[in-house]
């Protein structure tokens, strides 16, 4: 109907019509891991009982993406051979009452499929950065930057050689530091020792004494030299916190980035152009004026992904400035290699299955010789356009894995589902 009016207003219309998925998506997923987290924060390991969220999503996104995925091929499938073969009526035509089951079809598996799949991709993603760096080892008190592993010991001060006086203490705290393994560690130049790039000292940090040790501690006469002294990237673990709150931010600037990409697609009303520009309109064949329009989608997207890339700078020089090894960098630099490693896979992916271009194309012109030549010039077709994003994948995993190990890989995955809100909306 909003059509009728002009192809900018239908073109709005629909565009934030899908736009209720995409921010319904990233805001639900958002809201959902929020509240658990608030609910288990004083547990142990609260990431454990938020992965029972991820398996919920996978869960739902199995029914509604299969379920719906076998609907609207039957329904889409079925419309289309009953109107055109049997009756020659033209697709989505109203005088074919299949076309009713196959827009449903197209809402079930298309829309809420898809929303589901991609509900449980994202969240997902943020509860996987998270969960990684959850996880901590035990560092050897004898010397931590030998990286060997043990518990953390308390005794008789007889049982650390080494150690300054015990002024008459007979026992000493737990005396610990945790490495975080997600984030890699560094060798030395024989490659025979090691620190973690993140080494976290609970009980202090240089010549502060930490909340984590008791004040009666100190009272009875122990002093910081009586507790492991983090330096280098030891200091790295007062930023152990801002590892959590990470993906939080980069999926939070997002959904904003998508609210703003959402109002950028626009297409002035037929009503309101110059006459030149009116004419420009009246001139397009229909090939052109659907490229124009998608133009118009891909501005969004690429608005919101460059407004995501400067928003999440600020949040890493927030979160990270002052650590050793410039992770405020890194960490921005997982971002951008996930961003625009997922840009290059829906380029690509378009590449291969518009009809303006080669690939739809020839499988086009194979029809001319008969149903075998289409199936075997669309298996190849097929075939082909998942070895590139394949390689983009390698490529993007390789380098965030150079930027901050594990954890930057999965920073990479949560920044390329950062502008999910606008892309959702475009296929939505």
């Amino acid at each position: 109907h909003a059509c009728r009016e002009g192809l900018g207003t239908g073109l709005s219309v629909a565009f934030k019509s899908g736009a209720v998925m995409g921010l319904s998506v990233t805001c639900l997923s958002m809201l959902g891991i929020s509240i658990l987290y608030i609910a288990f924060m004083t547990q142990h390991h609260p990431w454990t009982y938020l992965s029972g969220f991820g398996f919920g999503a996978s869960s739902i996104a199995l029914f509604a993406r299969v379920g719906g995925g076998v609907y609207t091929k039957a329904a889409d499938v079925g419309a289309d051979l009953v109107g055109k073969y049997e009756n020659n009526i033209p697709e989505d035509d109203k005088r074919n009452p299949a076309v009713i089951a196959d827009n449903v079809g197209d809402n079930v598996g298309d829309v809420a499929g898809m929303g589901a799949d991609l509900f449980e991709s994202y969240s997902g993603s943020i509860i996987a950065a998270c969960t990684l760096a959850a996880v901590y080892l035990d560092i050897n008190t004898s010397d931590p930057t030998l990286g060997f592993f043990a518990d953390c010991r308390s005794g008789n001060w007889t049982d650390y050689p080494g150690l300054p006086d015990s002024n008459g203490l007979t026992t000493v705290p737990n005396r610990c530091i945790y490495g975080i393994p997600a984030l890699g560690r560094f060798y030395d130049s024989e490659r025979d020792a090691f620190q973690y790039a993140f080494q976290y000292c609970p009980n202090m940090y240089q010549d502060k004494e930490a909340a984590t040790v008791s004040k009666a501690l100190f009272d009875e006469g122990f002093s910081n030299e009586h507790f492991f002294a983090c330096n280098d990237y030891g200091m790295n673990g007062q930023y152990a916190f801002s590892l959590f709150a990470l993906p939080f931010w980069i999926a939070g600037v997002g959904i904003i980035s998508s609210i703003v990409g959402i109002y950028v697609v626009y297409e002035k009303d037929i009503s309101k152009m110059t006459p030149e520009e009116r004419e420009e309109v009246e001139n397009r064949d229909e090939l052109e004026q659907l490229e124009v329009l998608l133009g118009k989608t891909r501005d969004g997207i690429t608005v919101a992904a460059i407004l995501s890339l400067l928003l999440t700078l600020m949040v890493t020089f927030l979160l990270f400035f002052g650590t050793t090894g410039n992770y405020e960098w890194r960490m921005w630099g997982c971002m951008l290699i996930g961003l625009v490693a997922g840009i290059f896979i829906g380029q690509f992916t378009e590449y291969c299955t518009s009809y303006s271009y080669t690939p739809t194309m020839s499988i086009a012109e194979a029809s001319e010789t008969g149903p075998a030549t289409v199936i075997i010039q669309g298996i190849g077709i097929g075939m082909i356009s998942c070895a590139v994003p394949t390689l983009i994948l390698v490529v993007a995993i390789l380098g965030a894995e150079a930027c901050a190990d594990v954890y930057g890989i999965s920073i990479a995955a949560v920044g390329m589902l950062s502008p999910l809100g606008v892309t959702l909306a475009t296929d939505a």
